[in-house]
């Protein structure tokens, strides 16, 4: 008979699920405890399942909840992220097109030169996103970059504390998971 086995880390969380037929439990693992077909798929259905004490326990209501609310914000604050270090496409003077970092480094390195002025430029050439040199990069060129990177519509910092704010005062799993980037 078929025996479904779910494996569970330290503190419980369950990170694994085995069947004695067709995947059985490695023999590394050591913490794992037999469920039914109907458990199995009660996990499977409903997350943060958990084990303690050797017993397969459902979340609470407010569990869900709470990690749902973490996971929102985990991906908003990743969203956000993404969105503001975006590269941008750039044409120089010379017909050369690249994408080009808007990192806070990069960014940070481009107003410094911009604030040295075109006599402390003398590099002429300048890495695209990847890595790669683009050159001739004239000071016009820096400039360009510079008003590509401003012309990008950025979403603002505020916005995510907005957005986190919606989620932590969001009363059901199903509010928080509409929050999204307008």
């Amino acid at each position: 008979m078929r025996q479904k086995y779910a494996s569970y880390s330290e503190t419980g969380i369950i990170i694994g699920y085995y069947d004695s037929i067709d995947s059985p439990v490695p023999s590394h693992i050591t913490k794992f405890i037999p469920i039914s077909e109907m458990q199995w798929k009660e996990c499977l259905s409903t997350p943060y399942y958990t084990v303690i004490n050797g017993v397969l326990t459902a979340p609470t209501e407010q569990k869900i909840l709470d990690q749902t609310k973490a996971m929102k914000i985990a991906a908003l604050k990743e969203a956000y992220r993404l969105a503001t270090i975006s590269p941008v496409h750039f044409k120089t003077a010379a017909g050369n097109t690249a994408l080009f970092a808007t990192t806070p480094d990069a960014i940070g390195y481009l107003q410094g030169v911009i604030d040295a002025g075109s006599a402390a430029w003398t590099a002429n050439l300048w890495l695209s996103n990847d890595g790669t040199p683009v050159t001739p990069f004239t000071f016009a060129d820096v400039q360009g970059l510079a008003a590509a990177i401003e012309a990008v519509d950025t979403p603002e910092y505020y916005d995510l504390l907005k957005l986190i704010s919606e989620v932590t005062a969001a009363t059901t799993v199903s509010a928080v998971q509409a929050i999204s980037w307008k």
